[in-house]
């Protein structure tokens, strides 16, 4: 087995140690992960660790029982790495999981034949030498990630084919209605069916069952309302958050999928991640009415955002959020929304620590100019002089 460092801390490498009480329990519990056929030189991750693999490489023991991220980024003949490829599996103990990559296709299939997955559990002190240990040590760092995710809400926002990429599958809306017979051209269909949009430009979907199912969030235009009424809603989002509360089994699940979609993002790099991100963000950061109803949920809110912020690199924040002052803003909002609320005193001694952190971390302003304050321009409005 061969590995070699691709992306995390400088504790990674030494994370592949561990004490040796851990190591027993976890080689006597811990879950394997057999990836089968993957070629060198690919890059092959787990949770917040990626490395490049070797030729002798096929897979991971010694995994804790719980849920974790695999992801792959397949090497060609010349070196080149295909799109990142992921997915999410619980572990239960002594679980052994067998993935195989299919060159042709390019995509990962799982062995699903229990007979051959036994063999395969049999065979594992042969295999052992070919096996990487999970690194232990930076367990605490993925657990900090993704604490509030389950299996279940996994299940609920992951696509259908339960794979994600970070390259979006999109076929064209006339190949998705006519399939193949879109591209004939013959006498009896002498021009290609084209479906386009006001610009001109092609009308793209997502191929069946690669679509990630984020949670949708209402906007005022989606409310059948007055105008008063939708301007409030504009600038207070309490409404549009009860509105999503309802939609899960208990409120911090909202928080899970803030996990879920910046996971997708940081890890699978997922752009589409990166926005259910900053929505979920706007949404939390923008609730006037329902800080003392939902206190323990804005609690937990900071807590998730703040381990987060600790695990990206600061410049990485700077080039992807600060630039259009997204995230700075937000949080002003939000800071000030909670000192207004007089009956929230320990929500409010939690964000001042909060607030005292980013300063004294990322230096970020955040006074709120009115040019950034939500706004509502309804099209009724000009009909009205």
């Amino acid at each position: 087995m061969s590995l070699r460092k691709k992306e995390g801390d400088e504790q990674a490498m030494a994370s592949l140690q561990m004490d040796q009480d851990t190591a027993r329990r976890l080689f006597a519990a811990g879950g394997v992960l057999l990836l089968l056929d993957l070629p060198k030189q690919s890059e092959f991750g787990v949770d917040c660790n990626a490395w490049t693999i070797g030729p002798k490489f096929k897979g991971l023991k010694m995994i804790p029982p719980g849920l974790h991220l695999i992801y792959v980024s397949a090497a060609s003949k010349e070196g080149h790495l295909a799109p990142r490829v992921a997915f999410f599996h619980n572990f239960r103990e002594k679980e052994v999981l067998v993935k195989k990559w299919d060159s042709k296709n390019e995509e990962l299939i799982a062995e699903d034949d229990l007979e051959i997955v036994n063999r395969f559990r049999l065979n594992l002190l042969n295999l052992d030498p070919f096996l990487a240990p999970y690194p232990f040590q930076n367990h605490r760092r993925w657990y900090s990630l993704s604490y509030d995710l389950n299996e279940q809400l996994v299940g609920r926002l992951q696509p259908a084919n339960k794979l994600l990429s970070s390259q979006a599958e999109f076929i064209s809306k006339e190949f998705d209605e006519l399939g193949e017979s879109s591209m004939k051209v013959d006498r009896q269909h002498p021009t290609r069916i084209r479906y386009s949009d006001k610009q001109g430009l092609p009308i793209l979907l997502y191929k069946e069952g690669t679509e990630v199912r984020f949670t949708s969030i209402p906007t005022p235009r989606d409310d059948v309302c007055s105008i008063a009424e939708r301007t409030e809603r504009g600038a207070d989002s309490s409404y549009a958050l009860q509105s999503v509360l309802a939609s899960f089994q208990n409120p911090n699940e909202i928080l899970g999928e803030l996990q879920f979609a910046f996971i997708c993002f940081l890890l699978v790099h997922m752009y589409e991640g990166f926005e259910q991100w900053k929505l979920l963000i706007h949404l939390l950061c923008n609730c006037l009415k329902d800080l003392e109803k939902n206190e323990r949920l804005f609690l937990d809110f900071i807590m998730v955002l703040h381990y987060q912020l600790k695990f990206v690199p600061k410049e990485l924040f700077v080039d992807i959020v600060s630039k259009n002052n997204f995230l700075s803003v937000e949080l002003a909002n939000f800071f000030d929304i909670v000192n207004e609320c007089e009956r929230c005193p320990v929500l409010k001694e939690k964000a001042r620590k909060f607030h005292c952190f980013l300063i004294k971390n990322y230096r970020w302003d955040f006074k709120v100019d009115d040019d950034y304050k939500p706004v509502i321009v309804d099209s009724e409005q000009h009909h009205l002089s």
